[in-house]
C-alpha cells in the first residue's frame, strides 16, 4: 500500500475508517482506527494531560484525515512526508489508545 510510487490514499482511508481486521471488542463489536481516534477519553489521566498540552480532543482523527486527504498541513506535501507522517500518526494513535486500555484495566 505505501511502497508504491503513488500510494493508494483512498484505500488507506477506507481501512482507517471501516476495516476492523482482527481488533474486536466482542464477536459483534469491531474496532477501527478511526474509532480509536474519535473515542471520548476525557477524564482519563493520559488523555487529559494530552488535551491540557494544547491538543484538541479529536486531534488524531483530524490530522490523520488531513494527511490521507492531502489537506491542511499536508496540502501539496510530497509523498515521503505524507507516508512517513501517516505511519507515525497511526503509531501515536495506537499508543494513545493503548494507554486508555491500560488505564481501563487497572
Amino acid at each position: 500500500l505505501w511502497r508504491r510510487s503513488s500510494p493508494d490514499y483512498a484505500k488507506a482511508k477506507k481501512i482507517y475508517r471501516f476495516w476492523a481486521g482482527n481488533s474486536c471488542k466482542s464477536p459483534t463489536s469491531v474496532r477501527t482506527l478511526q474509532g480509536f481516534a474519535r473515542a471520548d477519553l476525557t477524564g482519563e489521566s493520559f488523555a487529559d494531560k494530552f488535551i491540557a498540552g494544547g491538543f484538541p480532543a479529536k486531534f488524531w482523527d483530524t490530522v490523520i484525515l488531513a494527511a490521507l486527504d492531502g489537506a491542511q498541513d499536508f496540502a501539496g506535501a510530497m509523498r515521503t512526508k505524507r507516508v512517513t507522517s501517516l505511519k507515525k500518526l497511526v503509531v501515536g494513535l495506537c499508543n494513545f489508545y493503548a494507554s486508555h486500555e491500560l488505564e481501563s484495566a487497572i
